[in-house]
């Protein structure tokens, strides 16, 4: 007599438990993947924008307070105080942020000696406002609406800037930034950029 052959019923549901918590294991781990692979992408942007973003606010505010026609000025034995550039800067805040996250200077563009409100627009400012970093449009005050935003709560969240002169050498002065921010969506990821920069019309 023929011996029976085959699986049994316990045999085949054994297997086929063992076989479901294995696609389990191996989709939380495909899900565990792709959540620290979407947080890694948001960190970076977030990084290149901050980086970005402090390049501007030092490749202009080191321009603060220039004036083409200082020269001439001095050759006619008039005051520095006569330049339409000074004083260079002013600091401040949008009511309700943080203290000194907003900065308004200005600079000689068109080289003409004279203080333009319009294009060029030589009345600059950053400031903080509702989580983002905004830059100033025609010549309005750190307490005015109307700014343009330079950041999006799309990319990440602005928590804290700050503009706080530093000591620096004679005829010249020193502005610290700091800057503080995280992902959009991923509070815990912040990060905090600073840089000091030279400002020679100071």
């Amino acid at each position: 007599m023929l011996a029976a052959r085959g699986y049994t019923l316990v045999s085949i549901m054994v297997g086929l438990t063992l076989s479901a918590l294995l696609l389990t294991g191996a989709l939380q781990w495909a899900r565990h993947t792709l959540l620290l692979h979407q947080h890694l992408l948001l960190t970076m942007r977030m990084e290149n924008e901050l980086a970005r973003l402090l390049q501007l606010i030092t490749t202009e505010l080191r321009r603060a307070g220039y004036d083409a026609q200082a020269a001439a000025r001095l050759l006619n034995q008039q005051p520095r105080s006569d330049s339409p550039f000074v004083p260079a800067l002013a600091v401040n805040s949008y009511p309700g942020e943080v203290a000194h996250s907003c900065i308004l200077f200005h600079y000689d563009k068109n080289q003409n000696g004279r203080l333009d409100g319009h294009a060029p627009a030589e009345q600059l400012g950053f400031r903080l406002h509702d989580g983002t970093v905004e830059y100033r449009v025609d010549g309005r005050l750190c307490h005015h609406s109307g700014w343009h935003d330079l950041t999006s709560k799309s990319v990440l969240t602005i928590t804290d800037l700050q503009f706080s002169a530093t000591a620096s050498q004679p005829g010249a002065g020193a502005m610290n930034i700091v800057i503080s921010a995280h992902a959009a969506g991923l509070p815990e990821n912040t990060r905090t950029h600073q840089r000091n920069v030279m400002i020679r019309n100071y």
